[in-house]
């Protein structure tokens, strides 16, 4: 597969085509609040898995900090969740 083949298929994904993969009817829920894990995600959707992130009501600390902000969020958020839904939960 080309450069140019993965680009696509990366953009695509990105703004919500959908997309078969290995992982294509894999549901994955995703915990981590940085590093690693939220990318590990990221790659996973990417390889066609539907992934749930599931955050507290207040938000992912990564959120907030740190700058660049892009509508009020940081640019490192939204890289970090790439193919996500998201579900906030009353963790407490």
């Amino acid at each position: 597969m080309g450069a140019d083949t993965c680009v696509r298929r990366f953009v695509a994904r990105r703004w919500g085509a959908a997309m078969s993969g290995p992982l294509s009817g894999v549901r994955v829920l995703s915990f981590g609040l940085a590093g690693v894990g939220p990318w590990s995600a990221v790659l996973l959707g990417e390889m066609g898995a539907d992934v749930i992130k599931v955050e507290p009501l207040t938000g992912d600390n990564i959120s907030r900090n740190p700058p660049p902000y892009k509508n009020g969020i940081t640019t490192v958020y939204i890289a970090s969740n790439l193919n996500k839904r998201l579900v906030q939960v009353d963790l407490h």
